[in-house]
């Protein structure tokens, strides 16, 4: 959605990208993780990946043409060997026993931070049916790229507040 209210993207460029973060994504993971992680050791990699992966973000912010966001998606791809280096430190503080109970809360808590997104942040300001109208967007390209489940906008309603629209019976999780 910002890239299409941005730079006015298709999209086929919005897919165009996102095969290209994949691909990088892949390619990073497949060859780049483990020579890393042996060159720079697995908690220097794991901060360097943060490093970059921040620096990634504060460029994105500032891009101003939108082809620009296919060099950053080397930036991106570096940034994702830190879930690699965590998941290599964390493994080593478990004993045997506990790798698969650590390694599927890892999976879960990467899963769940893939599918959060911050909202604008005038989306409390905006009416109810605009507000449905993005929830109902947000839900269609989730569902357009496989993902199950229900879209809940949660969002600062200032004073120390948090605001959301959920189903009513999920309300006491976000209370």
């Amino acid at each position: 959605i910002y890239t299409e209210a941005r730079f006015g993207w298709s999209a086929f460029m919005v897919g165009l990208s996102f095969a290209c973060f994949g691909l990088l994504h892949a390619v990073f993971q497949s060859v780049a993780a483990g020579p890393l992680s042996k060159a720079l050791g697995e908690r220097r990699l794991l901060w360097l990946a943060l490093l970059v992966d921040a620096i990634g973000y504060v460029a994105f912010a500032f891009i101003a043409n939108g082809w620009y966001v296919f060099p950053l998606c080397l930036l991106f791809s570096f940034g994702s060997l830190a879930t690699t280096a965590l998941q290599s430190i964390l493994s080593q503080q478990v004993d045997e026993s506990r790798q698969g109970e650590l390694q599927g809360a890892l999976t879960s808590l990467v899963s769940l931070g893939a599918i959060i997104a911050p909202l604008a942040s005038d989306f409390g300001l905006k009416t109810p049916e605009t507000q449905r109208a993005v929830i109902a967007e947000i839900q269609l390209r989730s569902r357009g790229a496989g993902l199950a489940g229900t879209v809940v906008p949660v969002w600062d309603a200032g004073a120390g507040r948090m605001a959301f629209i959920a189903p009513q019976p999920w309300h006491p999780f976000f209370r």
